[in-house]
């Protein structure tokens, strides 16, 4: 299934469909600016289904994979910030404990542009890049985006 488009993405379409028709001396068709969001499952995230990611070198790895993939262009690639929250800080927009991360991950955030990964990552994947994420809490991230959200105190 593929992301919703943001608001700018889908007015530069907009607009470049108005300019091509309008080159072409035609009226444009309707346009299509929104894909359909499928309605997700609610689903419960326990901090014992991170627990043994959190410990396991492998999981780790795919993990940052996944990240690397689909968060880095938001977040940043060590988890600075940039269109999205620093991740290394210890202030939380939606929580900071690893299975608050995983519910984040899964339902995303619509108000602030982020898609719901549940549609697109597997369970498993979602539980290994919300352990790498708690991960890089803490880490020295020089540069980062200033702090957003909530103080919180690390988990022991």
């Amino acid at each position: 299934m593929e992301p919703r488009l943001s608001h700018h993405a889908a007015l530069c379409i907009l607009t470049l469909t108005f300019f091509t028709a309008s080159c072409q001396n035609k009226a444009p068709t309707e346009v299509k600016t929104e894909t359909p969001v499928q309605e997700l499952k609610p689903v419960t995230f326990t901090a014992e289904d991170l627990k043994e990611n959190l410990k396991n070198k492998e999981a780790m790895t795919k993990g940052r994979g996944v990240y690397s993939a689909k968060c880095a262009s938001c977040h940043g690639g060590s988890g600075e910030g940039g269109i999205g929250p620093n991740l290394c800080d210890d202030f939380w927009l939606h929580g900071g404990l690893p299975n608050q991360i995983a519910t984040t991950v899964y339902n995303g955030v619509k108000d602030k542009g982020m898609i719901p990964w549940g549609q697109i990552l597997t369970r498993e994947e979602i539980l290994q890049v919300a352990s790498y994420v708690a991960s890089l809490r803490g880490k020295s991230t020089p540069g980062g985006k200033p702090p957003q959200g909530t103080k919180e105190e690390r988990p022991q």
